[in-house]
């Protein structure tokens, strides 16, 4: 059973900052971030007004190495930062190499940001609908992506408004619902 989401957490006035790529999540190799930086150095050299930013918790001394060079790194911060941050993102990216559920998927798309990820992550994104599934590990695929929905603010409007409609799917209310159809023909055994 997919979780669910307060959908009105993230909800609301959305004003995507052109060029804002957002990560938020647990900084290190297991969520893809090296991919994401080597993306971020790339972008650096082609197209400067594209800002990678990194929101969330890492290990002392991880963001100093080589691989991780190039977002900028804000830390964890408090929860009403990180909504203001997805209003103002552009792209929401998650590069996981190995996740089963991203509720971070749910709450970039909640604020209708376009989301970018790996199918190392659930179904909740779909393929050139809400965003796009890329390969793991392919930091050439995220720039592609990346620069697809920056460049192109039609395709940007329009995984923006299928993004705040799928995240309607996983709301708290039909999470309940599909928990208990889950487990309802259990209890009648």
């Amino acid at each position: 059973v997919p979780y669910g989401l307060d959908l009105l957490s993230f909800g609301g006035y959305a004003s995507p900052v052109p060029g804002r790529v957002l990560f938020v999540g647990s900084v290190g190799l297991r969520k893809g971030v090296p991919y994401l930086a080597e993306a971020a150095r790339r972008l650096m050299r082609t197209h400067p007004h594209i800002e990678v930013q990194v929101i969330g918790p890492s290990e002392p001394g991880v963001t100093a190495h080589p691989a991780f060079a190039g977002p900028r790194y804000l830390g964890q911060v408090p929860r009403s930062q990180v909504v203001e941050a997805f209003r103002c993102a552009d792209v929401f990216v998650l590069p996981t190499i190995a996740d089963s559920f991203a509720l971070v998927h749910l709450e970039a798309m909640a604020a209708g940001v376009p989301v970018i990820t790996t199918p190392n992550c659930g179904a909740t994104v779909r393929d050139g609908i809400e965003g796009f599934i890329v390969p793991i590990r392919d930091s050439q695929a995220l720039v592609d992506r990346i620069l697809a929905i920056t460049e192109d603010r039609e395709l940007r409007k329009r995984m923006s408004a299928a993004a705040r409609a799928r995240a309607a799917e996983f709301s708290l209310d039909r999470y309940a619902q599909r928990l208990l159809d889950a487990v309802t023909p259990v209890l009648e055994i």
